[in-house]
């Protein structure tokens, strides 16, 4: 039975020794935080476009462009766009003589300052966020002028 304890206090004293001559010591502590996920989104800049630049001087004849926006605002604004490959879909229809959609960032260094087509029941990736304003093409003005239409957007 001695021979157990002195086995035992033998150990504990290699073991104590083995750890001094390493210098094992704890020196400090981290916590990683939690991370809260990122919500996209779309926010709406108001219920009634206002339609801005390109507003048809012409009665008939003359094809363009017009643009869509809130005042000085953005139509809508893009949140958290950096998500990648996050899609939201438009969902339209354009009357007659409307003949193609575009949107357009408000800032020029996203995509360039470029205008990007988008197409009703397809998905689309907004390459950054901020306000959006939307460009319609228009074929031709009729007399009556150009007509209303409205834009849902899901994702």
């Amino acid at each position: 039975m001695r021979y157990k304890s002195v086995a035992y206090i033998a150990v504990a004293l290699t073991s104590v020794l083995v750890v001094s001559a390493f210098g094992i010591t704890q020196l400090f502590n981290q916590t990683f935080p939690s991370i809260t996920s990122v919500t996209p989104g779309l926010a709406s800049g108001c219920a009634t476009l206002v339609a801005g630049s390109g507003i048809p001087t012409s009665v008939t004849g003359n094809p363009g462009f017009v643009g869509f926006g809130c005042g000085t605002n953005g139509a809508f604004a893009a949140l958290n766009a950096n998500v990648t490959g996050f899609a939201y879909t438009p969902s339209f229809t354009l009357p007659v003589p409307y003949d193609y959609l575009m949107v357009q960032s408000g800032s020029t260094t996203c995509n360039g300052g470029q205008a990007l087509n988008i197409t009703s029941g397809q998905g689309f990736v907004f390459p950054c966020g901020g306000g959006w304003y939307y460009f319609a093409h228009y074929a031709d003005v009729p007399p009556s002028g150009l007509p209303s239409f409205q834009i849902t957007w899901s994702g």
